[in-house]
């Protein structure tokens, strides 16, 4: 099996060394795309038989330091909110925790 990133996505495609795998359809041909996952969402579309293979492929590149967009964006933010603390200007995360739930507060704040 060959997976390769496509997008957000990682796609496994069936190759050479599924000839003899027993449990794959004869009508899957070399080169058919098997299944997918998202590597944001992890949502996995297509075959089971891809299903562990894509998970196992989806954890080695994680653990190789990605970020989602939400992590970058909260680590950007993170940064942000530190240097206007520095600077002595706390309206912008005023502005900002006025926009946050009250629930959200009260559980920061206990």
């Amino acid at each position: 099996m060959k997976i390769l990133k496509k997008g957000k996505r990682f796609i496994a495609y069936r190759d050479e060394n599924d000839i003899n795998n027993s449990l794959m359809n004869n009508q899957i041909m070399i080169g058919d795309a098997l299944g997918s996952i998202g590597i944001d969402s992890e949502r996995f579309v297509g075959n089971t038989i891809c299903l562990t293979k894509l998970n196992d492929h989806l954890l080695d590149y994680k653990k190789d330091g990605y970020l989602t967009p939400k992590e970058e964006l909260v680590n950007f933010s993170l940064k942000r909110i530190k240097e206007v603390i520095e600077i002595g200007d706390l309206t912008p995360i005023s502005d900002l925790l006025n926009s946050v739930p009250i629930k959200y507060l009260k559980s920061f704040v206990e």
